[in-house]
């Protein structure tokens, strides 16, 4: 999701929950526009992210972008624009320590309830990469990446 779309996401959020443009008028949205637009970084940052295992050879499918959706129990409440960071787990059940720092961004979810009654637990859900941020072992949060 660009900048644009996510200013524009919060803006219609607030719209449908009670604030209205004609109570508080053009002025009010412009300006808390310009204040999301300065406070996007830290919004981005403030996203919840999900530290989930994969097995190895599914990664490999992911990090040659043939693979861009995962289908995942959804206990952890996936949503839109929510981050996901691997953990490799080998054939053996290892897990490979600090393999990769990649982040990637949930860009679509699909309730699978809506497909198959019997399945509404699990979601599939589409992912991008995120090359402007990486995944900081010792904090264990997102950063964004100093050019």
């Amino acid at each position: 999701m660009t900048k644009r779309e996510i200013v524009n996401d919060i803006l219609d959020y607030f719209c449908f929950t009670g604030v209205k443009r004609k109570k508080y008028g053009r002025r009010l949205l412009r300006l808390t526009k310009q204040v999301l637009f300065e406070k996007y970084d830290e919004l981005l940052l403030t996203r919840k992210l999900h530290n989930i295992k994969i097995l190895q050879a599914y990664y490999f499918g992911i990090l040659d972008g043939d693979k861009t959706f995962e289908f995942r129990f959804n206990d952890r409440n996936y949503k839109k624009g929510d981050f996901v960071h691997f953990k490799i787990v080998l054939p053996n059940g290892k897990i490979l320590p600090k393999f990769d720092d990649c982040v990637y961004e949930i860009t679509y979810i699909l309730d699978c309830g809506i497909l198959f009654e019997k399945m509404s637990a699990y979601c599939i859900f589409s992912i991008k990469e995120r090359k402007d941020l990486f995944f900081n072992f010792d904090t264990e949060k997102v950063e964004k990446r100093r050019s």
